[in-house]
């Protein structure tokens, strides 16, 4: 199953992942594609492929990367189904650019408060879950979390 594994995929438009990081210790172990601007920094290249890791240069715009032109880069190498873990920028982003197909939110009985970071980073959480392009499919308890699951219309 070696050839269906994951390929973990970094957007990291500076190169500033870290030498140290888990992900880049295992990339000889696990493929790591870190999708970059060009140009990038030759010394951070170098070292992250030293270390494994493999660097897919894509356009940037305003200093974040085109994520369109990264969905069709991946999708040039065989990436049917793409799998984000984001923070709230990315998140935003993706949802921003109509490039959301299926979204999981799990929400907590109790909100964090005003220390709390905003899932979405500009945006209001309706921008999810009231989005026209999206539609409620499923809701469900995990514990004391709901969990909700949304699809493109």
């Amino acid at each position: 199953m070696a050839d269906r594994s994951p390929v973990r995929v970094v957007l990291d438009a500076g190169l500033r992942l870290s030498l140290d990081s888990r992900l880049v210790k295992t990339a000889r172990e696990m493929p790591l594609w870190i999708m970059t601007r060009s140009p990038t920094a030759a010394n951070r290249v170098h070292a992250l492929t030293a270390k494994g890791a493999e660097i897919l240069q894509v356009p940037a715009h305003n200093g974040t990367l085109d994520l369109v032109a990264a969905l069709k880069l991946l999708a040039a190498r065989g990436i049917t189904r793409l799998m984000v873990e984001a923070g709230p920028s990315v998140a935003a982003a993706f949802l921003n650019a109509d490039l959301v197909d299926e979204a999981v939110l799990f929400s907590a009985p109790h909100a964090i408060g005003a220390d709390g970071i905003d899932a979405l980073e500009g945006l209001p959480l309706e921008a999810l879950t009231r989005s026209p392009h999206l539609a409620l499919i499923n809701t469900e308890q995990a514990g004391a979390d709901k969990v909700e699951l949304f699809r493109r219309r």
